[in-house]
């Protein structure tokens, strides 16, 4: 689908990349490819300390923050860039992308993001928050989220299930190669780490890989 005037309109008036900060390189493929048919540029970031070094060096427009990442998790990350823009006067729009958005979002806000949304991707609401925290005519963002809430309504189990199938679909196509055999090979690779890491009694790398078998799953919708 070509862009429209407002999605050319957005993409010109944010020159800067996006930064993306996630460590599952599955979820940076999924994202990445929704946010350049979006018409963004993106600069990924694989951990939180890349996330900081990034912002000490160059400016964003948006940063989407994975919550649970090795080395440096994101709710630290986002700590540390607001004490960073707290020196500069500046506030960088912060929004967490998680899998576990019902427990993550009160750690989320109190690190210092501004918002939240969660996996798996539902296109329409991401792409509906992205112009929201990018766009400086507030007008215009406050029409857009009142388009989209006014075209919301509770649906029946049937039409949700049609309706997960079908973004599922749309997630699948957008990423090259066959996302089933990609899932397939990480998941085996997670499950042999997390196989070691139970027998070695590591919690730390137990929860970790925890997540990260789950972050995977959910990019396509999985339960």
């Amino acid at each position: 689908m070509p862009a429209t005037n407002i999605d050319k309109t957005i993409a010109d008036s944010v020159a800067p990349p996006i930064l993306l900060v996630e460590d599952n390189h599955l979820n940076q493929n999924v994202l990445t490819t929704l946010l350049h048919k979006f018409g963004y540029n993106v600069r990924i970031a694989n951990n939180g300390i890349e996330a900081v070094e990034a912002v000490m060096s160059d400016t964003f427009p948006l940063i989407l923050m994975d919550c649970h990442m090795p080395q440096m998790d994101g709710f630290e990350a986002a700590s540390q860039i607001r004490r960073l823009e707290a020196d500069k006067e500046i506030h960088t729009p912060i929004v967490a992308v998680t899998a576990v958005a019902s427990i993550d979002k009160d750690r989320c806000l109190a690190a210092g993001m501004d918002d939240y949304i969660a996996k798996p991707i539902d296109i329409k609401a991401f792409k509906a928050c992205i112009e929201h925290w990018i766009r400086k005519d507030m007008a215009y963002h406050n029409q857009k989220l009142r388009e989209y809430l006014q075209e919301y309504s509770p649906r029946t189990y049937a039409e949700q299930k049609a309706s997960d199938r079908a973004m599922h679909a749309e997630r699948c196509s957008i990423v090259d190669g066959d996302p089933c055999l990609s899932f397939a090979a990480r998941l085996g690779e997670l499950l042999d780490r997390l196989h070691q890491a139970l027998n070695r009694e590591e919690a730390d790398a137990i929860a970790y890989l925890a997540y990260e078998i789950r972050s995977s799953a959910v990019a396509f919708g999985a339960k």
